[in-house]
C-alpha cells in the first residue's frame, strides 16, 4: 500500500511531494530480487514505469555514504564520504548550483558505465579538484569515478528527513540497466540500484490520484502490494 512520510511545500516548485514508502518488506522482503530474476524484471519494469509516467513527476534522491580512494594505488585505504544518489531529472526539484564544472548528462545515469562522475561541495574543494579521477566503491562493486563539478557554497537540500547541507558531501548519478545484467556482481548492483529508486519523491498536485496511479502501476508490473 501506497502511502505518504511526509509532505512538503517546496520553495521552488509550486507541487508537493512525498517520500514512497518500501511495499515490498513485508510480502517476501528484499531478498527474492536477489534470487530471482523475473522477479527482478517486474522491479525494474515498475521503476521504470515510475520514471515514465505522465501524470506526475517522480524522482529518486538517496542519501548512502560512498567509499573513494585515490587512483593508482590499491593499497590506500578508502575513506567514505556523505553521498546523495539522484536519478535524472532531480535538478528540475532539487536544483543545485555550481561554482565550477558541470552537471549530469543523460548518458551519466546509464549502466554499465566506464566511470561515475561526481559532484563535490564547497569544503571539498580545498583538496580535491574537477578532473581529478578516484576509484569509488559503491553497493558492493568498484568503479573508476571523476569529479566534474563542484557545488557552491551552502548548497542545501530539502528532504522529507529535514535540510541537508552539502558543503562536505558528493553527488553521484543512480546508473540504472534496462536489461539482466549478466555478472553476478553488475546484477546485484542493478537489484541494490533499483530497490533504491522506488524510494523517492512523487510531485503531483492531485495527490489521491497520484496513488492510485501508483498502486495501478504496482498492480501491471505484478509487483508485491
Amino acid at each position: 500500500m501506497i502511502g505518504p512520510d511526509t509532505r512538503i511545500r517546496n520553495s521552488i516548485h509550486p507541487d508537493y511531494y512525498i517520500k514512497l514508502v518500501d511495499m515490498i518488506d513485508d510480502n517476501g522482503g528484499t531478498d527474492q530480487y536477489f534470487d530471482f530474476p523475473e522477479k527482478f524484471q517486474s522491479l525494474a519494469q515498475f521503476s521504470d514505469r515510475l520514471f515514465d509516467e505522465q501524470s506526475f513527476d517522480y524522482v529518486t534522491v538517496y542519501e548512502h555514504p560512498l567509499d573513494f580512494r585515490n587512483s593508482g594505488n590499491d593499497q590506500s585505504p578508502f575513506y567514505t564520504v556523505p553521498a546523495y544518489i539522484v536519478s535524472e531529472g532531480f535538478q528540475d526539484f532539487f536544483p543545485i548550483k555550481l561554482a565550477d564544472g558541470n552537471l549530469f548528462c543523460e548518458s551519466d545515469y546509464i549502466f554499465p558505465n566506464d566511470s561515475i562522475p561526481v559532484i563535490i561541495g564547497s569544503n571539498l574543494s580545498t583538496y580535491y579538484h574537477i578532473g581529478d579521477t578516484y576509484t569509488l566503491y559503491y553497493w558492493g562493486k568498484t568503479f573508476s569515478s571523476k569529479i566534474i563539478g563542484i557545488m557552491k557554497p551552502e548548497t542545501t537540500l530539502v528532504l522529507a528527513n529535514g535540510e541537508k547541507q552539502l558543503d562536505d558531501s558528493v553527488i553521484v548519478p543512480l546508473q540504472l540497466s534496462h536489461d539482466i545484467p549478466k555478472s553476478a556482481e553488475d546484477f546485484d548492483f542493478q537489484v541494490i540500484s533499483r530497490l533504491n529508486s522506488i524510494n523517492g519523491y512523487l510531485f503531483t498536485d492531485n495527490i489521491n490520484a497520484a496513488i492510485a496511479k501508483v498502486d495501478e502501476l504496482r498492480i501491471a508490473t505484478r509487483l508485491p502490494p
